[in-house]
């Protein structure tokens, strides 16, 4: 089979044809995988998000295996208190989303009254998680401790508590 059609004439084969066919093919798996990874993951439960804090803890102080057993029950209730309060954070997000697209100072108002309550209510969470880990460590633990500024937790240092400011 042979086209004349833009730049000059030329055959059109069967080895062409699967090229085309390929980069398809491959054109569509690079876009799917695309979608796949732009979905947002779910967050991990709680049990496991206080795992992953002891484990990093551990690491930078050296905890006991008491001291982590204590760590985790401390940072599982603490997980584990603040799913609800995530989960309307999330809903005053959207609330407040829709009153900015609606141009309603009174939604406004109100949803960044509820997200500001939320943030508090998750800064006091943090903060008395880790003010009752920081009562089991030892003196030496503590002096390592305090040389971060912000605390210690996951990912490093916290220069507005666990979350860093991001819900």
């Amino acid at each position: 089979m042979s086209f004349s059609k833009g730049l000059g004439a030329g055959k059109l084969t069967c080895a062409n044809f699967v090229l085309i066919g390929m980069n398809k093919a491959f054109s569509a798996l690079l876009f799917a995988t695309t979608l796949v990874c732009a979905q947002p993951a779910n967050p991990p439960d709680p049990a496991t998000m206080a795992q992953r804090e002891v484990q990093f803890l551990t690491k930078r102080l050296t905890l006991t295996a008491a001291q982590q057993g204590q760590a985790t029950t401390i940072f599982t209730n603490q997980f584990t208190a603040d799913v609800a309060t995530h989960a309307s954070m999330k809903t005053a997000r959207t609330a407040l989303r829709t009153a900015i697209e609606a141009n309603n100072s009174a939604g406004i108002q109100a949803a960044a009254t509820e997200i500001g309550n939320y943030t508090a209510t998750l800064t006091i969470s943090d903060a008395t998680a880790q003010a009752a880990f920081y009562a089991i460590l030892t003196q030496a633990q503590q002096t390592t401790y305090n040389q971060h500024p912000g605390g210690m937790g996951m990912g490093g240092v916290r220069p507005m508590g666990r979350f860093g400011g991001r819900q």
